[in-house]
């Protein structure tokens, strides 16, 4: 995703928290979902932890892609410098996913 995407998804403030990190949720009008990461040194903390948070969002996303609601862009933003288990992240965008879809769905009519 481009830099413009990303605007668009966090301007559109539809967002989901699972405590460790944050899910924000737009659709995009194409066939399949998209997965944006923004991990920050201020939050997580040096390049170590910043490349395991995005890769178990990655893993996450790639195990659960076929799970997830189509047509929607996702941008993760991780709260806190530990990471979870792959498990958690997954089960976690899968919720947010899900939420944020009916909420789109009920907030479009």
């Amino acid at each position: 995703m481009q830099g413009a995407t990303f605007r668009e998804v966090f301007a559109n403030r539809c967002s989901f928290s699972a405590g460790a990190f944050l899910t924000y949720v737009k659709a995009n009008g194409e066939p399949k979902s998209r997965l944006g990461l923004s991990v920050s040194k201020r939050k997580v903390g040096k390049a170590v932890q910043r490349n395991r948070w995005k890769r178990l969002f990655r893993e996450a996303f790639r195990l659960e892609q076929h799970e997830l609601p189509k047509g929607f862009d996702f941008v993760v933003v991780p709260l806190q410098p530990e990471s979870v288990s792959l498990e958690k992240i997954r089960a976690g965008l899968k919720k947010h996913a899900w939420r944020g879809k009916r909420r789109l769905e009920k907030r479009n009519g």
